[in-house]
């Protein structure tokens, strides 16, 4: 038999049995007819259209709605609960046409091949009712959609799974869905990963059941992946029963035992089991989601989280014996139900006790899901996405010193050979035995800027100094159009900035005007490969080819410093004819930002120079550190590796082949997207298209006579969680406002299509505001009053935070 080669396979996994956790309480099934479950319900707030249902027929819902046990007969709700969300029940089917569900249950997949769509086990209709039930249910206006993955016995397969996960990936209703997993099964990393695939990319929330095992739920999935919210069990005089799971995975405990909900046969049963705690939580984020959208799942998780009741279960048994064990653990509940929860936790000041490391954990990432998604910031050149296997890398490096060069010889090694790698990628001289380029990876490109920038600065002063001229007078020409980190050099430095407005013809710099702005005082002009604003690239050799004819008319020697921080590792793989780099001998320097297109976290840059002798020799220092002999011209001394490391993996994982395959598709998404918005009439593209510039899109709004703008769109896009800038031109242009959206690796096509589809849904949304609508709308972003004007908020926090009682001597935080 030969071997089968399979160069494509990340990993191979077991096709494994998952169960849905249930108990039959009491197996007798009450026809839906008996006066033994029929409710009263009776209006309360005709104004909020509230109602209350008596009589129950579930103590889970009542206590859900109540802070204590006292009533557990009343269930208060919106009479329009839940309504316009969908929640997919993957389960065992559901009975559609149960009288209960007033005809908002609908059966739409079933990926158990060897049945009929139709519930045999009744173990979803069961999980069903109480998400959505008219009688049984916590959102009785919610939609239910059964996506069969269980057969009859309740047991179903990871390959079911993973098919109903691709369904819903595809057909979901966007910012109105739910999914509800009432099943439990063996770690599964495909699963763990398709759900997450849902959450991050889809955001759409999932509630899963902790378990019927009565151990951690950490060693189980779907509970133990952190981009689901998962549930445990409580009963009526809130204890942890004895079946349920528990631990650091469980995101909250709701009611699982003796609950009765619809069943099939138009019926109702009484049945135990986290999988009827899990719906109950289900329902509640149904009802959030009909009143507003979240900008992410973990917001919503967040909200849940706070609305819970804390310190008040019980543990039985085995949950007691794990969880009470030590003052360290959680005692008997969830992190939300410890005392640390309720703790009032200074923020600008050290706490006076310890707390467990997975509390700490927990609320600080609780408090960071407040922030954007990654994914989703289209504003951000920065690497957003690197692949398992660099991740790693890094975490397994992150206690090395960068400087420790005796400790740590490879290390040093490999950023020799990145320096190496970049310097041949940007056509160094190397052959040349005249010239041998020389580099440094830096903290950023803000880093390699200043420290080109103080280069040409002293060697320009080295140069007037041996000709007894003077040299305190240095200027320095850039585009009017350049990142901010070049005025912070020339403001640190001591050096005069020159810049070359930019005009609603060019927006970028023009090479004519730059040299026409060179005197014997300048010690260099800085060139653009990638503008900030626009994406363009600037025209190095025509800039050259000028500068070129100055110099040589008045016997200067002023060289070209090429900011290549974005367009860097685009260039050569796109345009690789395109002479913008070493091969122009004016070309003295270069930087280039490893964490944006070199694919690496932030913060990694690299500083290049074509040779020893610009670079002067007194910028080095010459160390001895911990025994070693050390040449250092960063500013940095001590620095973590793993950036290092991480890039030089991108760079061998990729090669030339893997860039140029990856620079490709986002140049043909950039194109396809700047080509959608113009085919709609709406928009000017100000950004360079088919490779001529870096892979972004640059638009403003065609119609000015409209009353709302780029910012108003922007704001909107916000809403749906996209953060795409809104921003004016460069100086002597302001006058021109657009949108930028940056095209990255993690910026798919199906990414790009449902951007499309919320932009022109913003468009449609602000045409049918009022001019009053209008202005109220940007009076709250001014005031901070959506919390998305970031300066404004801040300032209403500061407030706020100063009249508190606390941490009165906080000092204000600088970026």
């Amino acid at each position: 038999m030969k071997d089968i080669v399979v160069d494509a396979v990340e990993f191979v996994e077991q096709n494994q049995i998952y169960k849905a956790p249930f108990l039959a309480n009491n197996p007798q099934k009450i026809p839906y007819s008996s006066n033994l479950i029929k409710s009263d319900y009776s209006a309360i707030n005709q104004k909020r259209n509230f109602v209350t249902q008596w009589n129950v027929p579930s103590w889970g819902i009542a206590r859900i709605n109540h802070r204590d046990l006292q009533d557990l007969t009343l269930y208060t709700v919106e009479e329009a609960a839940g309504a316009g969300i969908h929640v997919y029940v993957l389960d065992s089917g559901i009975q559609e046409d149960h009288p209960d569900f007033e005809g908002r249950a609908h059966t739409e997949a079933n990926f158990i091949t060897y049945e009929d769509s139709g519930d045999h086990s009744g173990h979803g209709t069961h999980v069903a009712g109480i998400i959505g039930g008219n009688i049984f249910g916590v959102a009785k206006k919610t939609f239910v959609h059964a996506i069969k993955i269980l057969d009859r016995n309740g047991d179903g397969t990871t390959s079911a799974l993973l098919q109903a996960i691709a369904h819903i990936a595809q057909f979901h209703e966007p910012s109105r869905s739910i999914i509800n997993l009432s099943l439990s099964g063996p770690r599964s990393k495909s699963i763990d990963d398709a759900l997450s695939m849902l959450v991050e990319d889809h955001n759409i929330p999932i509630f899963v059941s902790a378990g019927n095992t009565g151990d951690d739920a950490c060693d189980y999935s779907p509970a133990a992946n952190p981009d689901v919210f998962a549930v445990g069990a409580s009963d009526s005089g809130d204890n942890i029963p004895s079946f349920s799971s528990f631990g650091s995975c469980v995101s909250m405990y709701a009611p699982g035992t003796n609950i009765t909900s619809t069943w099939i046969k138009d019926s109702a049963l009484t049945m135990d089991g986290t999988s009827m705690a899990n719906p109950h939580v289900s329902g509640i984020a149904a009802m959030l989601m009909s009143k507003r959208v979240f900008q992410s799942p973990h917001e919503l998780y967040g909200i849940l989280r706070a609305m819970a009741t804390p310190n008040t279960l019980k543990p039985q048994d085995k949950a007691a014996q794990q969880n009470d064990s030590s003052d360290d653990s959680l005692i008997n509940t969830t992190i939300y139900g410890s005392h640390w929860a309720s703790m009032d936790i200074p923020r600008y000041a050290l706490p006076e006790s310890d707390m467990p490391s997975r509390v700490a954990y927990q609320l600080i990432k609780d408090e960071i899901a407040l922030d954007g998604k990654p994914a989703l910031n289209l504003a951000t050149f920065v690497t957003t996405f690197m692949e398992e296997e660099a991740e790693k890398l890094m975490a397994e490096n992150l206690s090395k010193n960068f400087i420790d060069f005796e400790e740590y010889p490879q290390t040093a090694e490999i950023s020799d050979r990145c320096v190496n790698i970049i310097a041949r990628l940007f056509n160094a001289p190397l052959d040349n035995p005249y010239a041998e380029a020389v580099g440094c990876s830096t903290v950023g490109s803000s880093e390699a800027i200043i420290l080109a920038t103080l280069a040409m600065k002293r060697r320009w002063q080295n140069s007037r100094k041996e000709k007894n001229l003077p040299s305190d007078q240095p200027n320095f020409i850039m585009g009017a159009n350049c990142q901010v980190a070049w005025h912070k050099a020339v403001r640190y430095l001591d050096i005069e900035g020159r810049e070359v407005k930019c005009t609603e013809d060019s927006l970028c710099m023009d090479p004519k005007k730059a040299v026409e702005l060179v005197d014997e005082n300048t010690i260099g002009i800085c060139a653009i490969l990638g503008s900030t604003y626009t994406g363009h690239y600037e025209d190095v050799e025509t800039l050259s080819n000028l500068l070129d004819e100055k110099c040589k008319s008045n016997g200067w020697d002023i060289g070209i410093h090429v900011d290549a921080a974005s367009g860097g590792f685009i260039a050569p793989f796109i345009i690789p004819e395109l002479a913008w780099d070493f091969r122009i001998s004016r070309v003295h320097s270069i930087n280039v930002s490893g964490h944006k297109y070199g694919l690496t976290y932030p913060g990694i840059g690299w500083a290049l120079w074509r040779d020893h002798k610009y670079l002067p020799q007194e910028l080095v220092f010459n160390i001895n550190y911990l025994g070693s002999d050390q040449a250092s011209f960063t500013f940095n001394f001590s620095k973590g590796a793993s950036n290092v490391i991480a890039q030089y993996y991108v760079l061998i994982r990729l090669g030339r082949i893997g860039f140029t395959k990856i620079m490709t598709n986002l140049v043909k998404t950039a194109d396809y997207l700047a080509d959608k918005l113009e085919e709609t009439g709406l928009f000017t593209i100000l950004s360079p298209r088919h490779g001529k510039g870096i892979p972004l899109v640059a638009c403003s709004l065609k119609d000015k006579e409209k009353i709302y703008d780029e910012f108003d769109l922007a704001a909107k896009l916000r809403e749906r969680g996209w953060i795409v800038p809104a921003y004016t031109m460069a100086p002597n242009a302001e006058h021109i406002k657009l949108l930028r959206i940056v095209v990255r690796e993690d910026f798919s096509f199906n990414r790009c299509e449902l951007l499309l589809r919320d932009i022109l849904a913003a468009l449609d949304a602000l045409n049918t505001w009022s001019e009053k609508e209008m202005k109220n709308h940007r009076n709250e972003r001014k005031t901070g009053a959506r919390h998305k004007n970031r300066a404004s908020f801040q300032q209403r926090y500061k407030k706020h935070h100063k009249a508190s009682s606390r941490d009165k001597r906080d000092a204000p935080g600088i970026c």
